[in-house]
């Protein structure tokens, strides 16, 4: 076993004892835990499956931090999703939330175990039957128009409302975590983010924004059904078209080559293209989406920016990582998204 496997497992054994103790307090009704099991993880947000003596699983979603920004942003997420599932919205089913790091280290919430996956890899694309593949981008894109339906302060979520817009906030905090060294390797990154700020188009429109809708955030059956939109922790307010274009960047256009880490659905035979994306979003939602190019540019500039972060932090000497990334790769998508960027802006 591993170092990484005992913290695995330390970690578990922790979530198992400390659910044991403060379950019973907060929602008795769903039963004694019996065991406590890893579903995801990333660099903010880990997901366990708890499974009761009743034989009923449910999942706990938790900060990979203890400090008090993670607890407020757990607190964030848990009311959003509680809010939400009182619309149309597919979502988990909320239980109870915790800030106390003392319970299992770090703050969580409790929620519905949703009978689906996410088709984040070309096998788990390819493993959705040739026939059900091409109705999935269109399910996707009605539930993106369903959130931007939801009327924001009728739902309890006006404390989401900036009085700044979304696509202007998010230029001045991205541009604001590039380094010299990431504009010098990447002009496009600074030049993208100046053409991006002289033609924004304003905010006719502000929705409920997801900030992260892409297909690995959304859980399907195996014949290719929505169960739930997920990973909430980016949703924000904004022009819906922002919400649209970052979900068009992560698809593709059948034919598309340029390099990309998480494989776009488009490039799986049978899965739509963006155009039909497009139509499926606009018999849906009751907007117009005329100046779309720019929201998609703008998304492609995100991504490249982040990307930018991933070099920079896999970059350094003695990086520790469970996980193997190839940077030429990374290199690459920054480059092909700044570039699309670009076309989209011409």
């Amino acid at each position: 076993m591993t170092d990484v496997d005992h913290v695995g497992v330390a970690r578990e054994e922790r979530v198992l004892s400390g659910l044991r103790t403060w379950l019973p307090t907060r929602a008795p009704e769903l039963g004694a835990v019996r065991s406590v099991r890893p579903i995801s993880g990333g660099r903010s947000n880990l997901v366990y499956g708890i499974d009761t003596d009743d034989g009923s699983t449910y999942c706990l979603r938790c900060s990979t931090s203890d400090d008090g920004g993670a607890a407020k942003a757990i607190q964030r997420e848990y009311e959003l999703v509680t809010a939400l599932g009182a619309t149309a919205v597919p979502v988990p089913t909320t239980y109870a939330v915790c800030t106390d790091v003392g319970v299992i280290g770090v703050p969580f919430f409790l929620m519905s175990f949703a009978q689906g996956a996410a088709l984040d890899s070309t096998d788990a694309l390819r493993a959705v039957a040739p026939g059900d593949r091409a109705t999935i981008g269109a399910e996707l894109v009605r539930a993106l128009a369903d959130i931007h339906g939801v009327g924001v302060e009728a739902a309890g979520l006006a404390s989401l409302l900036r009085a700044e817009p979304f696509v202007l906030r998010q230029l001045r905090r991205w541009r604001g975590l590039l380094t010299e060294q990431d504009v010098a390797d990447h002009p496009g990154l600074e030049s993208v983010a100046r053409t991006l700020e002289q033609r924004f188009p304003g905010e006719p429109r502000v929705a409920l924004l997801h900030g992260d809708f892409k297909i690995g955030n959304c859980l399907l059956t195996a014949d290719g059904q929505l169960r739930a939109v997920v990973d909430w922790e980016l949703a924000s307010t904004g022009d819906p078209r922002a919400d649209l274009g970052w979900f068009l960047a992560s698809w593709s256009a059948p034919g598309e080559s340029g390099t990309r880490i998480v494989p776009p659905p488009g490039r799986v035979p049978g899965y739509c293209g963006r155009d039909d994306l497009i139509d499926a979003y606009a018999g849906r939602a009751d907007a117009p989406l005329d100046g779309l190019a720019y929201f998609e540019a703008f998304a492609e500039w995100k991504w490249a920016c982040i990307d930018a972060g991933i070099r920079r932090r896999f970059s350094r000497p003695g990086h520790a990582s469970a996980t193997r990334l190839d940077l030429d790769v990374v290199g690459a998508e920054l480059a092909d998204r700044l570039a699309r960027a670009d076309e989209l802006l011409t």
